[in-house]
C-alpha cells in the first residue's frame, strides 16, 4: 500500500460507478497518464471495520493479480489510504465495455439470436475460468451477478467488485473463513 499518492495524483475523466462501499471512476493517473478504475472508499470517523473491508478487498485482488493478472479478473494495480481525506483508495484496470446486465438487454434487442446465444456460451465459459482460479485461491466472491461481470468490446469478461469476498480457509492476511451469508438479495439462494 503506498501511502505517499493523494487524490491529487489523479485526473478525474468521469464515475463509472458506485456500489456498496464505494463510488468507482475513470482516471488518468498523473505520474504515466496512463486510464485506470479508481475505487474511492469514504471512510466515516470511528468506522474501522470499514478499513477492514478494504483492506481485506485489496488482499483479494491482490492475491488474484499477482505474479500476473488472470485475463477474466479485474486487475489490482496499487492502493492507498489518505488520512487526511479518510479516503481509501484501489487502483485497477480500467474495463472499457459494459456490464453483463447491459450487454444481455442490449444484445436480446438485436435480431441476431443464433450470434447473441453462440456469444453468451463462450462467454459463460470464460467466467467459469475466472470463477475457477478464483475459487483456486480459496477465494469467494460472494456477489455474482450481472453487474459485477463487465464484457469488453472482444466479449471477454471480466469478473469485478470483491467488496464481499472472502477466504475458504483461515488467512493470516484476511482473519477468518466465510461467515456473513453475503451477495445482493435477488441473487442468492433462496436458503438463505
Amino acid at each position: 500500500m503506498d501511502l505517499n499518492k493523494t487524490i491529487d495524483d489523479y485526473e478525474l475523466v468521469k464515475k463509472i460507478g458506485e456500489g456498496t462501499y464505494g463510488k468507482v471512476y475513470k482516471v488518468k493517473r498523473k505520474s504515466d497518464n496512463k486510464t485506470i478504475a479508481l475505487k474511492v472508499i469514504n471512510i466515516p470517523v470511528g468506522n474501522d471495520e470499514l478499513i477492514d473491508i478494504s483492506k481485506k478487498e485489496v488482499e483479494y485482488l491482490k492475491t488474484l493479480s499477482f505474479p500476473e493478472c488472470n485475463p477474466f479478473i479485474i486487475c489490482y494495480y496499487d492502493s492507498y489510504y489518505d488520512p487526511i481525506s479518510r479516503d481509501f483508495l484501489i487502483e485497477m484496470e480500467y474495463i472499457e465495455g459494459t456490464d453483463m446486465f447491459d450487454f444481455i438487454l442490449e444484445s436480446n434487442n438485436k435480431n441476431t439470436k443464433e450470434i447473441y446465444y453462440y456469444f453468451l456460451l463462450l462467454i459463460a465459459k470464460d467466467i467459469a475460468k475466472g470463477l475457477k482460479y478464483i475459487h483456486s485461491k480459496n477465494i469467494i466472491h460472494n456477489d455474482i451477478k450481472l453487474e459485477n461481470i463487465m464484457i469488453n468490446p472482444k466479449y471477454t469478461p471480466k469478473i469485478i467488485d470483491f467488496g464481499l469476498a472472502c477466504h475458504t480457509k483461515y488467512n493470516k492476511n484476511v482473519g477468518k473463513y466465510c461467515e456473513s451469508d453475503g451477495g445482493t438479495p435477488s441473487y442468492v439462494s433462496p436458503e438463505y
